[in-house]
């Protein structure tokens, strides 16, 4: 009996043990399960608090700062110091919008990479099919369309040679063949392409919001202030910068600009398509005169030709600069515009004394103080345009692949961000800005000054309350309180000013243009410094032929890439 009872009682016990661990396995599959559920909880609070941002991209120090912080709240904002980086992630689908150059966007709008801008949301302004163009292009400097009609030109000439016979029912890679329009009334008159398979004629210009416009400079360091001839004191003796005048070659601007220094030494940007445009202009004033066409229009690069211009930008560096591009004791390749400002204009010895550069860090260099506190407020840096020189359009674009309602939410950020100013007339500009001087001098008037409100209202405004032109506001006031006109360029309500500001490269928008010639360059006696008007303004050059930069297929890029690398590399 006894030992039955210990079975039983065992039995009851391994039966307990069974329940319990039965009960043990339902609290722990319930506790995994809670915080299974809670982690679930934790990623979606995570995601909605963070929500996936798409890409934007544009280059390092290309917007300025609150812009930016603007931006991110709603976009994942990334910088490139090399365009190509975007360019491809364009192709690959992993950018939706950014900053490119008006070339690479031809070559991207060829092969059918980009979305039509709804300049209803960009601009904030209203048109017609008839009158779309007219409009667009009224907010536009002349330089911008006349690149814009290279570039709407150069689009034609590629389908002709894609699509000769035009057959409008052909496709390539699962899109269009690309094909032309042709006016009803005139068969051989061209009117616009057929690219993204989409309604309506196509033209370059929908397919890209202008930015800034660029072009080449050759800049120098004629250390001409105290603190360069303490720290630098690298030009011989009695030398004048008098014979370097616009419109001369770059062999005599360079070659003479290098005898002027003690052990120069010179900064070029390092890009292949730059330097290769430096050699043909180099070649054509040797005497190559095939380089241009019956046209006069430069001859473009191809497969058999592009070799000859990098060798012959070699050649130019050699006979100017008396050392090979590969000789970094005196000749240094730069990829990063932020470091060709800052060594031309450093207050150190083995810096750059001569600088090839676009024309908005020229601009940058010339006001240097901001890089350099020991620095003047300007002219730190002297500049010439050769008589051959190269310019571009930046400028914002969307992925074809981006939504209609994800691409207006984008261009409606932008509008707000930077171009709502745009669209006013320069009276208009005027009007907010001379307002801005107001706020900027009333906030910080003590009580006792406060009872001069009126009179500094008058002194800005005319009887109908609008903003007096420049002549009509007296020297003393403009004077004494010229912090507040020059504070003035960074008010919100003047965003594409406000990014200039920053940024100093040269608007593409007519209003903008004009009024930041007439008002941004002033000194506290209100003269206008025309030497920074012109290296701000390509148009006041005389003498100087401005060249678009040419787009390229891949397969030649890759061979001038390669050849140029092969040939400059150290």
């Amino acid at each position: 009996m006894g030992w039955q009872w210990t079975k039983n009682q065992e039995g009851r016990i391994l039966m307990k043990i069974k329940r319990m661990t039965h009960r043990l396995k339902l609290i722990l599959l319930t506790i995994f399960i809670f915080f299974l559920f809670l982690f679930f909880i934790v990623i979606l609070i995570i995601k909605f608090l963070n929500p996936y941002k798409v890409v934007i991209y544009n280059y390092e120090s290309y917007l300025e700062k609150e812009i930016i912080t603007k931006i991110k709240k709603n976009y994942s904002y990334r910088v490139f110091k090399n365009l190509d980086e975007f360019t491809r992630d364009i192709k690959n689908k992993k950018a939706v919008a950014g900053v490119s150059s008006d070339y690479q966007i031809a070559q991207l709008i060829l092969e059918d990479k980009l979305k039509k801008i709804n300049f209803k949301k960009a601009y904030n302004i209203d048109f017609n099919k008839q009158n779309k163009k007219e409009k667009i292009y009224s907010l536009y400097s002349p330089e911008v369309i006349k690149q814009f009609e290279y570039y709407n030109n150069w689009i034609i000439d590629q389908i002709k040679k894609i699509n000769p016979q035009n057959n409008k029912n052909q496709t390539i890679n699962g899109s269009i063949k690309p094909y032309l329009y042709y006016d009803k009334q005139d068969t051989k008159k061209i009117i616009g392409f057929e690219i993204d398979g989409d309604e309506g004629i196509d033209h370059f210009y929908e397919f890209l919001i202008p930015y800034f416009t660029l072009d080449k400079v050759i800049a120098y360091n004629p250390q001409e202030f105290d603190i360069y001839k303490k720290t630098r004191n690298s030009i011989k003796k009695n030398q004048s910068f008098d014979d370097i005048k616009n419109g001369i070659s770059w062999f005599e601007a360079l070659s003479k600009l290098t005898n002027k220094y003690n052990n120069p030494r010179i900064y070029w940007t390092n890009w292949f398509l730059d330097n290769a445009m430096i050699g043909q202009f180099y070649q054509y004033s040797s005497g190559d005169l095939n380089q241009k066409n019956n046209h006069g229009n430069w001859v473009l690069f191809n497969k058999n030709n592009y070799k000859d211009s990098i060798d012959n930008f070699n050649k130019l560096v050699i006979d100017s600069t008396g050392k090979s591009i590969k000789d970094i004791s005196r000749n240094k390749l730069v990829t990063d515009g932020q470091e060709l400002v800052s060594s031309i204009i450093e207050p150190s010895s083995k810096k750059a004394d001569i600088a090839i550069m676009y024309n908005g860090d020229a601009l940058d260099a010339y006001y240097g103080k901001d890089n350099f506190e020991s620095l003047e407020e300007k002219n730190n840096i002297s500049f010439i345009r050769p008589n051959f020189t190269y310019a571009n359009i930046d400028a914002w674009i969307i992925s074809k692949d981006t939504d209609q309602k994800s691409s207006d939410n984008l261009l409606s950020k932008l509008n707000e961000y930077i171009f709502s100013d745009i669209i006013k007339s320069e009276k208009e500009i005027e009007n907010t800005y001379i307002n801005n001087v107001f706020q900027e001098i009333i906030k910080n008037l003590n009580n006792e000054e406060k009872k001069f409100k009126n009179k500094i209202f008058n002194s800005l405004f005319n009887s109908e309350k609008n903003a007096k032109n420049l002549n009509e506001i007296p020297v003393e006031f403009f004077e004494k309180n010229y912090d507040a006109f020059r504070n003035a360029f960074s008010y919100d309500n003047l965003p594409n000013i406000k990014n200039f500001d920053t940024i100093n490269y040269t608007p593409s928008y007519k209003n903008i243009k004009n009024f930041l010639t007439k008002w941004y360059f002033l000194d506290n006696k209100k003269q206008p410094d025309l030497k920074a008007i012109s290296i701000y303004d390509m148009q006041t050059a005389k003498n100087v032929e401005f060249r678009p930069y040419q787009p390229l297929d891949l397969e030649l890029k890759t061979k001038m890439i390669e050849y140029y690398y092969q040939k400059t590399k150290s």
